[in-house]
């Protein structure tokens, strides 16, 4: 039998379910709402309140006295109306709407009409906030329009780091193409090594919502490595929870190429700054010294740190330099020269400085650059040019020797006083002029000739030039070189001459005595081979042909003599040696005055009987070639060839210790050629020199009064060479 609840029992039921509903509408995540049809708001729960933005569901219901007013679009509910008079529902419906602030937010709204009893139609509905779902999807789509559009790579990535989106140019810049990289991992672009700080980025890009400006490196597809800057942010779900990472990159390999010019350029242009001789700085607004280079420091006597932080404005001593300082933080260049004394070195310098302001885009000064030079060494200098050229000026005046300077038209550009003196001409009335003012024309076209064969040739030259005087024409050696400006341009020619008119006259003077000499000395060696030749044939006649009766006497005389008679015959004997001994000297001094093969048999022959008689006498090894084998000369050529040889030979063996000699006669092209080769100790050009060298003198004599020439040169521990050739007169 069925037991029927009493009142009581349903009503307590009826209040705990509606306690539950209550409690379930009051404490929903989800907005609860009821509206009438016109829009007034009935009823709405906490989490309805809270997405209106009100702390209660009371402040709610007292603010917002129908829905309409919180629609951005309010003819958006009016559709919605009609949906749902038409199907009763709407469902998953996206509304922007307002806050009484003005703050918009985005609600999904799902709704159903009630129809009571009495007719009357209700709203029930259910939102929530998705304002920040809206906002990703916003950020998403314009993320994804401008990646697509950008010229830098972007990308869209899980929280694990996998790939969801990722743009044409992030690709290519890998060396991928973007379908390659479906279902990859960031991974692939970086090494081990990098991923570290890539997981940093990302933590920090979870825990603070985003990093900028990061340079990160990665790897391409060929495992190369480049640069990037990357900036990322976090894409939140509805919760706020991160829900995908987002980055750009931009490759910077010319950038940090660019960076590192930059380094070394700007390293360079301090090198550069720092060692330039001229001192630079910078001023702020305030007159503190920012910058400097090491010679602003060493112009002040001081070091560079001490120079940084110093105010000009207040440290300052000298006036003049303050002012600039000042004019130039007025946006006034200013120029000084003068001394300088240093505040922070105690240093006084000579210096020339300029003070510049330094004006910013905007039109403003917003500090200052100061330059300055040391021109003390400068100043000292241009003091000595000016003593040294007036010592020059001195120098040149009260030279005997003629100087001048002229341009390369000719004219005349400085004279010295001797120039004056000879030529009756100063030099206020030469200057522009040329020679042809002051010479004759034959004389001045000379001068202009070798003038110009200085310029052309665009090195000093020496003339023996020609020049006339009050008393006639004298000689002068003139030395002439190019004069030319700081870029080595010729613009002038300057001239030092000497007269030499004495000196020439002496010149000739001895010249003719010397030939007078050579005359003589020729008239002498021709004399002395006469008389030795006479000498020769009157020793051979006489004194020979009596020693040859005599030895012919005597041993007529030992024959007769009878055999017991034995100590007659011995002294017989000896006296016979003697005179057959003495025969022989004399036939040797006859060979000596004059050899009988040079007259009779020719050079040749007597040479190789000479070169014999030497071999024997010395031990010396000899080696003579004679080509042709008997050379057509004169008689005085055939004795001076022979004279040569006789003392070359005679020099060799007292001073050569040599061990073997070689000779060498020719004639070709009209010319007779000895030469004379030992192996001995070398003679010197000291002894080549020396002036008791007689026998060389006398041979150097011979060669030329023949119309020859003798050399002689020596090699230490390798030998000496003589060779003389002479022309062969037919």
């Amino acid at each position: 039998m069925d037991v029927k609840p009493t009142y009581e029992e349903l009503e307590k039921a009826l209040q705990k379910s509606e306690k539950k509903f209550r409690d379930f509408y009051e404490n929903s995540v989800m907005g609860l709402f009821q509206t009438e049809i016109d829009g007034r708001l009935l009823m709405l729960n906490r989490k309805c309140a809270e997405i209106f933005g009100y702390d209660s569901p009371a402040l709610a219901l007292e603010a917002v006295k129908n829905v309409n007013d919180i629609y951005v679009y309010p003819e958006k509910r009016l559709q919605l109306i009609s949906d749902i008079k038409k199907n009763g529902f709407i469902r998953d419906v996206e509304i922007e709407c307002k806050k009484s602030n003005g703050d918009l937010f985005w609600i999904n709204l799902n709704t159903i009409k009630s129809v009571e009893e009495d007719g009357s139609i209700f709203f029930n509905g259910i939102l929530s906030d998705i304002t920040e779902r809206k906002f990703a999807e916003a950020e998403l789509k314009k993320f994804k329009t401008i990646s697509d559009q950008a010229n830098y790579g972007t990308t869209i990535v899980d929280l694990d780091g996998n790939f969801i989106y990722i743009n044409e140019n992030f690709a290519l810049m890998h060396g991928f193409y973007p379908d390659e990289l479906a279902e990859k991992n960031l991974e692939i672009f970086h090494t081990k090594e990098q991923m570290g700080h890539v997981d940093r980025l990302n933590e920090k890009l979870v825990n603070e919502g985003g990093y900028s400006a990061e340079e990160v490196w990665h790897v391409r597809k060929d495992g190369s490595v480049f640069p990037t800057i990357m900036n990322g942010y976090i894409i939140k779900k509805d919760d706020g929870s991160p829900y995908l990472m987002a980055a750009t990159a931009i490759d910077i390999t010319d950038r940090k190429l660019a960076e590192e010019a930059l380094k070394k350029s700007e390293a360079k242009y301090r090198l550069i700054c720092n060692k330039i001789p001229i001192g630079i700085f910078h001023y702020d607004k305030q007159g503190v010294i920012t910058v400097c280079n090491e010679q602003s420091a060493e112009i002040a006597g001081t070091s560079i740190e001490n120079l940084i932080d110093f105010n000009l404005l207040e440290n300052l001593k000298n006036e003049h330099m303050l002012t600039a300082v000042k004019d130039s933080l007025d946006g006034k260049t200013r120029h000084l020269e003068g001394k300088y004394s240093s505040v922070t070195g105690d240093k006084t310098t000579y210096t020339k400085s300029d003070f510049i302001p330094l004006i910013s885009d905007g039109d403003f000064v917003e500090g200052g650059i100061g330059v300055v030079e040391d021109v003390t060494e400068k100043i000292m200098a241009a003091k000595a040019l000016r003593e040294s050229q007036h010592q020059l000026k001195s120098i040149i005046n009260n030279a005997s020797a003629v100087i001048y300077l002229k341009d390369k038209q000719g004219k005349f550009i400085l004279i010295n006083r001797q120039f004056e003196t000879l030529f009756h001409i100063t030099q206020e009335e030469i200057f522009a002029k040329t020679d042809y003012d002051i010479f004759p024309r034959e004389i001045s076209d000379r001068l202009k000739e070798n003038d110009l064969k200085v310029i052309e040739a665009g090195m000093p030259l020496e003339f023996e030039e020609n020049v006339l005087h009050d008393d006639g024409i004298h000689t002068y050696i003139s030395i002439k070189f190019p004069i030319q400006d700081a870029s080595g341009t010729t613009y002038g020619v300057c001239g030092i001459s000497s007269d030499i008119s004495d000196r020439k006259q002496a010149e000739e003077e001895l010249t003719k005595s010397h030939e007078k000499l050579r005359n003589l000395s020729v008239y002498l060696q021709s004399a002395r081979e006469q008389e030795r030749t006479h000498i020769a044939r009157e020793v051979h006649d006489d004194l020979g042909q009596a020693l040859t009766a005599i030895k012919l006497d005597l041993s007529w005389l030992k024959e007769k003599i009878p055999k017991k008679e034995k100590t007659v015959v011995k002294k017989a004997e000896k006296t016979i040696a003697l005179v057959h001994n003495a025969i022989k000297s004399v036939q040797r001094i006859i060979s000596e005055l004059r050899p009988g093969l040079l007259n009779d048999l020719g050079l040749a022959a007597a040479m190789e009987w000479q070169i014999k008689e030497f071999e024997e006498r010395t031990g010396i090894k000899t080696d003579m070639t004679i080509d042709p084998e008997e050379p057509e000369l004169d008689n005085a050529l055939s004795t001076t060839i022979f004279r040569i040889f006789q003392e070359t030979l005679t020099n060799i063996t007292r001073h050569s210790q040599a061990t073997c000699i070689k000779v060498r006669l020719k004639e070709r092209d009209g010319i007779i050629e000895l030469i004379v080769r030992d192996n001995g100790v070398g003679i010197t050009e000291d002894q080549i020199a020396h002036r008791d060298s007689f026998g060389l003198m006398g041979m150097m004599e011979r060669a030329h009064a023949a119309g020859g020439e003798i050399k002689i040169s020596g090699n230490p521990g390798r030998g000496t060479m003589m060779a003389v050739h002479v022309p062969v007169k037919k």
